[in-house]
């Protein structure tokens, strides 16, 4: 540990003791899965089958992946706890070129599809020679297991199968291995996942995003066979005769060995049967994809998945005539999409788990959300309306819009010509002003016409 991270903020001392037991695997060394079975076939079947969910699935990592990342100084603590900017550079380096094969886009794009099916993501830190992280690599979640210690936490992770699987510490065991110091650290497995609503760490039977739908996949695909089975030239389409109740027996007799010499090759073939005095029709039970939209709701449910996901409707572009009174809405379905899904689901569960797993003490990982062009109408709204309230200065106006403190005095507006009456009330003339020092924090106060402004 060097001299500087003594003024640097860190993590409380937590004793292990007060960590409590959990009451669903209470042996420590046991290995368990972090998916069900159920969840990882669910995963394979869908995305090789559904095209409703690879639409929606790539319509949002495609949309977080757009939105950049990067590592700062945090500024909720204090300068001198705040990490250098060396430490800062070698963050921001490795979130530019997370490996040798992924970019950060193929990163965030990977990392979010993840989240959105299985609820949790796995990757490896790589870490260089001076204890820094130099490399983030992902794991398959389907192949990822934990070893969990005496009272049911993670201690080690195990992945692959058999012969080749191999062990990874988390970065608190890590750390405590090199002993605090930092050129001793060995490379780490973290996950950024959410909790269930036991409130337990259910290993192996926490429900995954997929498995929620699980049954509008199932209906698409008995509705996509059953269309392939009556679609016309299909082997299987069936014909129905039937006739008036005058059709004598020796008519049916005659309808029925017509029907069965009437084959390639066969006695009656080519030939034409004529039948008196009744009426018979042949009833064809193949409607040749006619009501393709009937036989198969891929509206309906493409609804049920998007609203698994939290992607609106309009931003789907539904063709069918039903979803055509969501058009006037899209404008607000875009907003309502990066402000409720995007930012809550994603973007800031990613930054978290990022800022935990790679950043030193007094830095954070975080995403440049003025790179949106769908919050850009919303801030403006936001800042006009801040515009009007005088009770706040400028710099707290600035803070709540994200943007940095200004020394700048904005521009006042003159005054409305007013009467003599209540030029003679007004004690300060339009053209003075003058300075006073603020009572116990230094800063200058500046009087126009009357106002305040600090």
């Amino acid at each position: 540990m060097s001299l500087l991270d003594i003024f640097r903020k860190a993590k409380p001392v937590r004793s292990e003791s007060e960590e409590p037991v959990s009451p669903v695997y209470v042996m420590g060394g046991q290995a368990v899965r972090f998916l069900s079975p159920a969840a990882v076939m669910s995963a394979d079947m869908a995305q090789r089958k559904s095209s409703q969910l690879y639409r929606i699935t790539n319509f949002v990592a495609a949309s977080v992946q757009s939105v950049p990342w990067f590592c700062e100084a945090d500024p909720n603590v204090i300068a001198a706890e705040r990490a250098p900017a060396t430490r800062i550079k070698q963050i921001n380096d490795l979130l530019k070129s997370p490996n040798d094969t992924f970019t950060s886009q193929q990163f965030l794009y990977w990392t979010v599809l993840n989240l959105m099916l299985y609820a949790r993501c796995h990757f490896k830190v790589g870490v260089g020679s001076t204890g820094q992280p130099n490399g983030l690599y992902p794991l398959a979640a389907k192949y990822m297991k934990g070893v969990l210690n005496n009272r049911g936490t993670v201690e080690t992770y195990e992945y692959g199968n058999g012969e080749n699987t191999t062990k990874y510490p988390t970065r608190r065991t890590a750390e405590k291995r090199a002993g605090g110091n930092p050129a001793t650290m060995q490379a780490y497995a973290a996950e950024i996942s959410f909790p269930s609503l036991s409130g337990l760490v259910e290993y192996n039977k926490e429900p995954a995003a997929i498995e929620s739908i699980a049954m509008p996949i199932a209906i698409i695909n008995c509705l996509m066979q059953r269309a392939l089975d009556t679609a016309s030239g299909h082997p299987n389409i069936k014909y129905v005769i039937t006739s008036e109740r005058t059709l004598t027996r020796q008519q049916k007799d005659a309808l029925v060995k017509h029907l069965e010499e009437s084959g390639p090759g066969e006695e009656n073939s080519g030939s034409v049967l004529f039948i008196y005095n009744t009426d018979i029709k042949v009833h064809k039970l193949d409607n040749e994809l006619g009501d393709i939209h009937s036989k198969i709701p891929l509206d309906d449910m493409t609804r049920q998945i998007a609203g698994v996901f939290g992607v609106p409707i309009p931003l789907l572009g539904l063709g069918s005539a039903d979803a055509a009174k969501y058009a006037s809405n899209y404008g607000e379905s875009r907003l309502s999409f990066w402000q409720d899904t995007v930012v809550p689901c994603y973007l800031s569960p990613i930054a978290a788990g990022m800022t935990q797993a790679i950043c030193p003490p007094g830095a954070r990982v975080s995403f440049d959300l003025d790179s949106i062009p769908a919050l850009w109408e919303g801030r403006a709204a936001l800042g006009e309306r801040l515009s009007k309230v005088n009770f706040l200065i400028t710099n707290e106006k600035r803070a709540i819009l994200g943007f940095e403190p200004t020394d700048q005095i904005p521009a006042v507006p003159l005054a409305p010509a007013s009467s003599s009456a209540d030029r003679a009330d007004d004690a300060v003339d339009v053209g003075t002003t003058t300075k006073t020092a603020a009572t116990g924090g230094g800063a200058d106060v500046v009087a126009i016409h009357g106002r305040a402004l600090q």
